[in-house]
């Protein structure tokens, strides 16, 4: 599949994620201690916000009334790890809140690998620009300020957005749905929870695996 490296590793991120915010620096830090090609490469659309769509409740039908309770408690989980995450990035929570469509910051990673600017500065930057800053990354006009290189504006307007929805279905097929997700000798890890087992194997996968 286009982009899954063999013999390397490739970090999947979603801009408009904040847990991947809270990944992206603890990745770039273990990445930098082992010479390995990275490839990075934007996902849009993670899980989390796939639907919003609250079950009903019903006291007539247990299943129903179940799943709400469910829902609720996921609710409350995902109040607690967004006030977690705020507290870690030093952000209030109203801007860690804030929902948007990263698809043009996507396209701006594909378009910093093409045109040999540095990735993860790029990205650094968006990240700032999205959740401290409360920049309007969806307006391909600011991410093209972010290049040092001109033809950003034109890429979205030709190939750049069909490239990136073309991507987010070959990612699909191959099991990466939620960010940020690492793909390693073939492997999929969703979540910042796997990097200690990145290091690891990453290492030479000597002694005893971490859990």
């Amino acid at each position: 599949m286009n982009g899954l490296l063999v013999g390397g590793i490739t970090v999947c991120i979603d801009v408009a994620d904040l847990p991947s915010f809270v990944a992206f620096e603890p990745t770039v830090r273990l990445l930098r201690d082992f010479p390995v090609p990275v490839n990075w490469l934007p996902l849009g659309g993670g899980l989390a916000r796939l639907s919003a769509r609250q079950p009903s409740s019903s006291d007539d039908d247990p299943l129903a009334a179940y799943k709400a309770r469910r829902a609720r408690a996921r609710e409350t989980w995902a109040e607690c790890e967004l006030a977690r995450n705020c507290e870690r990035l030093g952000i209030d929570p109203a801007q860690g809140a804030r929902s948007f469509d990263s698809t043009v910051a996507g396209v701006g990673l594909l378009y910093a690998s093409q045109a040999g600017e540095d990735e993860i500065e790029f990205l650094r930057r968006l990240f700032q620009e999205a959740w401290v800053r409360g920049a309007p990354i969806e307006d391909a006009a600011f991410v093209a300020t972010l290049f040092d290189s001109p033809g950003f504006e034109e890429y979205v307007a030709n190939e750049g957005v069909a490239e990136f929805e073309r991507l987010q279905g070959e990612l699909l097929d191959a099991g990466v749905f939620n960010s940020p997700a690492y793909v390693l000798d073939g492997e999929v890890f969703q979540g910042r929870q796997h990097l200690p087992v990145i290091r690891w194997k990453l290492g030479g996968a000597e002694g005893i695996p971490p859990t």
